[in-house]
């Protein structure tokens, strides 16, 4: 038998060597990719994966636009000690909107110690809100567990700081799988609708710290009268009846004395609500949250006080014959102000009311990186109660229009004030607000060939305790409404007021 060359024979002890220290030494991550189509892609790697404390193993991941996607990392633990460790990702893009979340977990097992010998499943759930395709790399950094675990991640890696305890939940699907006409059980409850700022003057006070309710009225317990002066009792958190039948309750946030009269200066308005009828259903292509109170809020913007901005969901809105975009508006309104200034009543970039929605309501981060690119359209009402749809490219932050009302309600003829009753849109008992559908009159043949004497007056129209068609300079209530994507998580929530949806 020939021997083999010095140079082979030494090559192959290299080689072995190599594998018995890699297989006694080392802890290693096995990925697996799963994407959007539920096709399972194995990523080649090294049948081990060496990982010290100065050195960090990774792998390139592909990740296609306005896409949601799960990886799959098996960690082993080869050593004869325990290890701390920390998966990591980076974004390649300096522009990337990649996150990354830890899924089906209860606690975060991305990160934490694993025992000499033991092995550890992670899922992870990687969104792509971007347009983009983009590249991230994703690893392991481990060290020997001691008193101090010092992993040495450098500042442009991030770890994983969130989770999801539950199967993907996509809230476009949540919506199509949930149509429902339903009677509800009788519910007294109230809404509240906070951080309004149209300041109050009163010369008088009667105030309570807590209240009751029966059915539609309010009932202040042990309720005193303040006097109103410099050195005055504190009032702030106290209630107060809106009016004299005291069907609506203030909440005072913040006040202001000037002689005799007090002046409230930022408020939450309480208004009572009986739960009947409620659902999602079809209307044509498109889905509505409708009724009552249908279970369609959504929680954003939170501070360190857990203090939030709600928003509710109208419903889901056929783009094309495969997408859909999710239609919200805001629960509270954020000004008063005129339909327009420029006398007209087109709605398009000229519109003093849509610039001001841009310049003046901003998007946090979290609800900014769901926007939907989707286009809004202006609707026009006539004189004959016939809708007609107009210019369709209208971007970014908006209004509803009327048909939205109409469909959201449990009326059975269109196009009257039965619409505005048990219709969780209509926020008719605080007060009128603005639509962005426009209102033309169709002129009767005898007055076609009439001159008109005064001047025509431009108007829109708004919803309020009725339908109204007002004046465009008439100053209403404004609430932002935009488009998120139908790729939209549900991470946790029942849609209630009291729990709200978290989305991602």
């Amino acid at each position: 038998m020939n021997r083999l060359p010095t140079k082979q024979i030494y090559l192959l002890v290299v080689i072995i060597v190599g594998i018995i220290a890699l297989s006694l030494y080392s802890t290693y991550a096995i990925f697996t990719y799963q994407s959007e189509t539920s096709d399972v892609v194995a990523i080649e790697l090294p049948s081990a994966l060496s990982i010290s404390t100065d050195m960090y193993e990774y792998k390139q991941l592909e990740v296609k636009p306005k896409t949601t996607n799960t990886t799959d990392i098996d960690i082993y633990n080869t050593f004869d000690y325990d290890l701390c460790y920390s998966i990591w990702y980076k974004n390649i893009s300096s522009e990337s909107n990649i996150e990354v979340s830890e899924l089906n977990s209860e606690t975060l097992t991305s990160s934490g110690t694993i025992t000499a010998g033991e092995a550890k499943r992670v899922t992870l759930l990687i969104i792509n809100n971007s347009s983009s395709k983009e590249k991230i790399n994703i690893g392991v950094a481990t060290d020997k567990k001691d008193d101090i675990c010092n992993l040495k991640i450098s500042s442009d890696k991030k770890t994983i700081k969130t989770n999801i305890d539950k199967e993907i939940k996509f809230l476009s699907k949540f919506i199509k799988d949930n149509i429902q006409e339903k009677k509800n059980d009788f519910k007294e409850g109230y809404l509240i609708y906070g951080d309004i700022k149209e300041s109050i003057t009163l010369n008088s006070i009667i105030v309570s710290e807590e209240f009751t309710q029966e059915k539609e009225i309010f009932t202040l317990k042990n309720p005193v009268t303040i006097e109103i002066k410099d050195q005055m009792d504190d009032i702030t958190n106290k209630y107060l009846c809106a009016n004299e039948k005291c069907n609506l309750l203030y909440k005072i946030n913040s006040y202001e004395i000037d002689k005799d009269s007090v002046i409230i200066t930022n408020y939450d308005i309480l208004v009572p609500y009986e739960k009947g009828d409620s659902g999602i259903k079809k209307v044509d292509k498109d889905y509505y949250f409708y009724g009552d109170n249908p279970n369609n809020f959504v929680k954003f913007n939170c501070d360190e006080s857990n203090n939030c901005e709600l928003w509710r969901i109208i419903g889901l809105f056929q783009i094309s014959s495969d997408n859909y975009s999710i239609k919200l508006i805001k629960n509270e309104s954020i000004a008063k102000q005129s339909y327009n200034t420029n006398k007209t009543n087109i709605w398009d970039g000229q519109n003093t009311l849509y610039q001001y929605l841009q310049k003046e309501y901003k998007p946090d981060k979290e609800l900014e990186k769901l926007l939907d690119d989707t286009s809004f359209y202006q609707e026009t009402l006539d004189s004959d109660n016939k809708i007609t749809k107009g210019n369709d490219n209208i971007k970014n932050i908006n209004l509803i229009n009327y048909s939205d009302f109409l469909n959201t309600s449990t009326c059975k003829t269109k196009n009257n004030t039965d619409c505005l009753k048990g219709n969780w849109l209509n926020n008719s008992l605080i007060t009128s607000e603005w639509t962005m559908t426009n209102y033309i009159e169709i002129p009767k043949e005898d007055e076609l060939e009439e001159e008109l004497e005064t001047e025509e007056i431009i108007k829109a129209v708004s919803v309020g305790n009725s339908i109204e068609i007002n004046n465009i300079e008439t100053k209403l209530s404004i609430r932002p409404t935009i488009f998120i994507s139908d790729r939209t998580l549900i991470f946790s929530g029942d849609g209630s007021f009291d729990n709200p949806y978290i989305l991602k």
